[in-house]
């Protein structure tokens, strides 16, 4: 299972982060993407989950590039 994680820049907002995930979820109905925010309020972790490797691929692939533009990925 892929694990994301994401420092949010200051100025981002968590409706941008529900936003990509909404987006995901609606393009790849079959991936299960879960996210939990850090304690410090500026982490956000990202799991995906399926059973077709080529879909989880695209998926986190996806995620990624939609992130990005929100802060720092590792």
């Amino acid at each position: 299972m892929p694990e994301i994680e994401l420092c949010l820049a200051p100025s981002v907002q968590m409706e941008r982060i529900e936003e990509v995930v909404r987006t995901i979820r609606f393009m790849m109905p079959r991936i299960e993407l879960r996210y939990v925010i850090g304690r410090d309020g500026r982490t956000v972790h990202f799991a995906c989950e399926s059973v077709d490797t080529l879909t989880l691929s695209s998926a986190v692939v996806m995620l990624k590039q939609l992130l990005r533009p929100l802060g720092e990925l590792r």
